[in-house]
């Protein structure tokens, strides 16, 4: 049948390319002021972004201003942004710590998705990270080929193969290791944890297989009310979406944003052409509704609903990470994790309301 013809946000004419704009430190604050009265949090998070990076950003956060305040049944694409590569690992969501350490990368987040990672992996036992601590993060590992092997020091250990799903909930503190058992690929995704949640204890779920609904298989979280049995008790409301062909997803309007990466194969995502040459992440804007095409298109989509009134930093220490409320929280547990190494855990963090 006929298509209805989809408009298009138009940017202010300030931000339009080829227009005259200030540099990223000339921006003047009457704008910022006016763009703040009218955008949620996250989207003034990536102005600020835009206005450290300059035009690396600027038409996505243009695009991500008018689409989260003219909001529509459908969604559609406002960014496209190519991963930072390092080793096998392509990073696609998440940059570097508070203190500038690890991959720089111009998408920061997406919260409640601080980080999201793909890896290629040529051999058996890498990467070679070994035992790494988490706080207030739920590491979602999904095995694409192959097979991965994990441990932890909760007194776990098992593996997953492809098509499987794995997640540790770090709660307030654990030690975990994955590496491969042979070549593999693998898609890695992390949630910050509520703070409402950040209290239940570490937990590790693995699945062989996971929930199909209408050709879509809810990989973490929720999906017309059926929900991935690798999904923790602390998850946030969010969904992990692996789609295989033709579909319709239905996302509520309170997840501003999508992700989606391209697995195998090509089709369209909100009408515009995407394949597996291109390693990157492709952002859809708000709305209820996401159009998928492709006979042989396998794509992963990530939504979630960003919990704007609980600000975080990361900081990174011992090949791992955490993300805590504040940054004397986050000094206090990475010299407790310095202390204790590989043994640290929950149980090692005395001071939990604070924390």
């Amino acid at each position: 049948g006929a298509t209805t013809p989809r408009r298009r946000a138009r940017a202010p004419s300030s931000c339009r390319p080829g227009a005259s704009s200030p540099g990223p430190s000339t921006t003047p604050a009457s704008s910022e002021s006016k763009i703040r009265a009218r955008t949620s949090l996250h989207t003034c998070n990536l102005l600020r972004t835009w206005q450290k990076e300059g035009s690396i950003l600027e038409l996505l956060v243009v695009a991500l201003l008018w689409t989260t305040t003219t909001a529509g049944a459908m969604r559609s694409v406002v960014g496209r942004i190519a991963a930072t590569s390092s080793g096998p690992i392509n990073r696609l969501v998440g940059t570097v710590d508070v203190a500038g350490r690890g991959t720089l990368h111009p998408l920061h987040d997406l919260d409640p998705l601080v980080l999201l990672d793909t890896a290629e992996i040529p051999e058996a036992g890498l990467p070679k990270f070994g035992a790494h601590p988490h706080f207030g993060v739920i590491a979602c590992t999904v095995v694409l080929e192959g097979s991965v092997a994990d441990r932890d020091n909760l007194g776990g250990s098992g593996s997953t193969t492809a098509g499987g799903v794995y997640s540790c909930s770090s709660g307030k503190g654990c030690c975990h290791d994955e590496h491969s058992l042979e070549a593999a690929k693998i898609f890695q995704v992390v949630f910050r944890i509520p703070r409402d949640k950040l209290d239940l204890p570490p937990s590790v779920l693995r699945a062989p297989e996971v929930p199909e609904v209408d050709g879509v298989k809810v990989l973490f979280g929720d999906y017309h009310g059926i929900r991935s049995p690798a999904t923790p008790d602390a998850f946030p409301d969010a969904a992990v979406l692996r789609v295989a062909g033709p579909a319709t997803l239905d996302l509520p309007d309170k997840y501003p944003h999508a992700a989606c990466v391209v697995v195998r194969g090509s089709g369209a995502v909100a009408g515009h052409d995407v394949d597996d040459s291109t390693g990157e992440v492709i952002l859809v804007g708000r709305g209820t509704t996401l159009d998928i095409q492709g006979d042989d298109l396998d794509i992963v989509v990530i939504a979630g609903a960003p919990m704007l009134d609980e600000p975080w930093v990361k900081k990174l220490g011992n090949n791992g990470f955490g993300v805590f409320p504040d940054l004397p929280t986050a000094n206090d547990i990475m010299a407790t994790i310095a202390a204790r190494g590989t043994d640290f855990t929950y149980h090692d963090v005395v001071d939990t309301a604070a924390a």
